[in-house]
Formats: structure tokens, sequence, C-alpha cells
């Protein structure tokens, strides 16, 4: 699975597109995520119910150099449906 941030870190009300979502959200599953200044990070995933997903981004640095710790996020579909997703919390 691969997260696209539409801004350079993640934050409460930040947009992101998710490619290839898995149907069936099983265990705990790896992800590529990747940032609008082109900064890459990885990450793990799981359903958090309600139709939300929780991500767990690991650190990373943004273009600039700016060091991000590693933080969890809840996301939820944008629009209920298609692959637009906003972090929830």
């Amino acid at each position: 699975m691969r997260i696209s941030f539409h801004h350079s870190h993640a934050y409460p009300g930040c947009r992101a597109t998710i490619a290839d979502l898995p149907r069936e959200a099983g265990r705990a599953a790896t992800a590529l995520v990747e940032f609008s200044d082109g900064a890459i990070s990885s990450a793990t995933w799981e359903s958090a119910g309600d139709g939300e997903i929780a991500i767990a981004v690991d650190a990373y640095r943004t273009a600039r150099g700016t060091h991000v710790a590693r933080k969890q996020w809840r996301l939820r579909r944008a629009d209920g449906s298609g692959n637009d997703w906003v972090v929830a919390r």
C-alpha cells in the first residue's frame, strides 16, 4: 500500500491519497509513505474500525532536513469513498 500525504508532514486535517488499499484489512501491514516535498518513510497500518485506519509513520527527514519523529495517526475517507483520506486524529 502507498500513502501520499499532500503536505511535507502529517497533521489533523491533512489530506492524503491511498493507493492499493487492500479490501480486507487483517493484521498490521507495511506501507510506503510519501510526502509532498518528496520525503519518503515507511509505516505500519491496520484497520481501526468505523472505516478508519490507524497508521504509525516511522521517523523521517523532510526535504529541508527537519527531523520528524515516529508518529501515529488515524485516517478516515475524505468523501466516504475513493482514494482520498484525511487525518482524523
